[in-house]
């Protein structure tokens, strides 16, 4: 279990890193974006990264302007495509 838990945290962790390499986005963004990536909904995501919902609206906006998309669908689909993530729950 704990060798689970790890392998989860080291895969987040290198996804972070990617999308924060790919992307000119802060790490709260990032985080998000990896929230929404697994199929969370907005208001999940935020709960998830200890945000209020409205500041992840605007998180939202903002990355839609650093990464040029302008839905969530669009988002997620650009970061499949462009960093081919694995997923961190595997």
């Amino acid at each position: 279990m704990t060798d689970d838990i790890v392998k989860r945290d080291t895969t987040l962790k290198k996804h972070l890193d990617a999308v924060m390499e790919t992307f000119p986005l802060s790490r709260q963004e990032g985080r998000l974006v990896l929230e929404l990536v697994s199929g969370v909904s907005l208001k999940e995501a935020a709960h998830n990264i200890g945000i209020r919902y409205e500041t992840a609206r605007g998180y939202l906006k903002s990355i839609f302007a650093k990464t040029g998309c302008n839905s969530q669908v669009t988002l997620i689909l650009k970061i499949h495509h462009d960093l081919k993530l694995d997923s961190p729950h595997e």
